[in-house]
């Protein structure tokens, strides 16, 4: 499975958000970690967790998605080694 996604958890997106209101930016800005996750490593983490087997069926296209956050952190957004399949397995 080739498919690769760009994830960030719901206080990452909070706190970019009021950086951009508290600083009054104007623009379009990528809110994005800027690291692309591959969808099996999520699916091999709830399969193991939940002693689950999630069946998927196996597409030789490969997608990979993720943005760039470069424009915000320029603007002071701080990601701090942010990892979001150690925030997943911490947090489900």
């Amino acid at each position: 499975m080739n498919h690769f996604r760009d994830f960030l958890t719901l206080g990452k997106i909070i706190s970019a958000i009021s950086l951009m209101l508290n600083k009054k930016l104007v623009g379009i800005y990528n809110i994005s970690s800027g690291k692309k996750i591959n969808l099996l490593d999520i699916l091999n983490f709830l399969n193991s967790k939940y002693k689950k087997k999630i069946i998927i069926k196996y597409n030789s296209n490969k997608t990979i998605l993720y943005g760039s956050n470069s424009k915000l952190i320029k603007k002071g957004w701080k990601l701090n080694n942010f990892n979001f399949l150690k925030s997943f397995e911490k947090n489900y």
